[in-house]
C-alpha cells in the first residue's frame, strides 16, 4: 500500500498513525475497541522498523552500513530498556491509560522530528508484488529468514514470559528489575553488533551470538535461580539476540542487494 511513497514518508505517516492508535487505547470504551486499537498499533510498529532499517542502511556509506543499523537498533533498544519499567510504574501510579498517554505523545513527538530533519528523498522504481516476494524463492534468503524466525522465537519466549518463569520463584517484586537489567543487554549488543559486522562481516557475529544464546537459554533454569543468576541470563540473552540484528539485515541486505524504493 505504501509501495510508491518515499521511505522517509512512510516512517513519518508509520509514527504518527502509532501515536493516533496509542490515543485511541487510552479512550477505549471497551476491551474489543482497544484489541483493535492495538492492532492498529502493532501494524503502524511493523511498517515503521522495517521502513526506519532501510532508510538507515540507504543514507550510510557501505563501510559503515553496520553501524547506521546499530543506530536504529539503540532507539529500539532505548525503549526496552526505558519503557517496561515506565510503563509498569506509570500504570501502577497513575493508571494504564496514561501509560498509552505518554506513548502516544512520545511517537507523535518523534513523527515530528522526523518531519523536521529533512531526510534525503530515496527515489527509484517500484517493484511489482510479484518482484516483492521473489526472494523467498532464493533458497539463501530463505534459509536466513527461517533461521531469523527461529532464533527470535526462542529469545521473545522467553522475555515475553519472563513473569511467568521467573515470578513464583523470586517474587512478582524482581520482575521489573529483570525486564531493565534485559533491556541493558539489548542496548549493549545493539550497539556493539554494528561494529563486529563492520570488523568481522555479517556470517560470523550470527553463528556466534546465535550459538551463545542457545547455550545461555538451555541453562537458564539452573542460572535463573536467584536474582543475580536470572538478571545475568536476561542480559546475556538480549546481549547475544540483538547483537544479531545488525548482522541480519546485513546478511540479508547482501543476499538480496536490490533496495525496495519508493518515488512519491
Amino acid at each position: 500500500l505504501t509501495a510508491r511513497w518515499r521511505r522517509e514518508r512512510v516512517t513519518v505517516l508509520a509514527l504518527a498513525g502509532f501515536a493516533l492508535a496509542e490515543a485511541l487505547c487510552a479512550l477505549a470504551p471497551s476491551y474489543g475497541v482497544l484489541i483493535a486499537a492495538r492492532l492498529l498499533a502493532g501494524g503502524c510498529a511493523a511498517l515503521y522498523s522495517p521502513t526506519a532499517y532501510t532508510l538507515a542502511a540507504s543514507l550510510a556509506p557501505a563501510e559503515r552500513r553496520g553501524a547506521g543499523l546499530a543506530a536504529v537498533a539503540l532507539g529500539m533498544t532505548s525503549a526496552t530498556v526505558i519503557g517496561a519499567p515506565l510503563g509498569t510504574w506509570i500504570g501502577h501510579e497513575f493508571g494504564w491509560h496514561m501509560t498509552f498517554v505518554v506513548g502516544g505523545v512520545l511517537s507523535a513527538s518523534a513523527a515530528l522530528a522526523l518531519k523536521l530533519a529533512r531526510l534525503p528523498a530515496t527515489p527509484g522504481a517500484v517493484p511489482r508484488l510479484a518482484e516483492r516476494f521473489s526472494p523467498l524463492a532464493r533458497p539463501a534468503v530463505l534459509a536466513s529468514l527461517v533461521a531469523n524466525l527461529l532464533w527470535s522465537a526462542g529469545n521473545y519466549t522467553i522475555y515475553n514470559y519472563s513473569a511467568v518463569l521467573f515470578g513464583e520463584r523470586l517474587g512478582l517484586d524482581n520482575i521489573a528489575w529483570l525486564l531493565v537489567a534485559y533491556g541493558l543487554g539489548g542496548l549493549t549488543g545493539s550497539q556493539l553488533g554494528g561494529r563486529f559486522v563492520d570488523r568481522f562481516g555479517a556470517v560470523t557475529p550470527i553463528v556466534v551470538c546465535v550459538g551463545v544464546n542457545a547455550l545461555n537459554i538451555g541453562l537458564l533454569n539452573l542460572t535463573g535461580g536467584s536474582a543475580p543468576g536470572a538478571a545475568a541470563g536476561l542480559f546475556l540473552l538480549a546481549f547475544a539476540g540483538w547483537a544479531v540484528f545488525p548482522a541480519q539485515q546485513s546478511r540479508l541486505l547482501a543476499l538480496e542487494p536490490e533496495p525496495v524504493s519508493y518515488t512519491h
